[in-house]
């Protein structure tokens, strides 16, 4: 992730995280995206979906 230029998301004790987004996903798609998240070293599937999310809306 670092290796990347991507910031790590920020701690949850830096604002409280109280809003929830659902999607759905077929198989293939979670699959995908699972290994770009350990690939790139982000402790979870949430962390990397809200750090690419939020690069992407700079």
């Amino acid at each position: 992730m670092l290796e990347l230029g991507q910031q790590p998301p920020a701690p949850a004790r830096e604002g409280k995280r109280d809003q929830q987004v659902n999607i759905r996903l077929t198989s293939e798609e979670k699959m995908r995206l699972e290994e770009a998240s350990r690939r790139e070293g982000f402790r979870s599937l949430s962390d990397f979906l809200r750090a690419s999310g939020l690069n992407r809306a700079r």
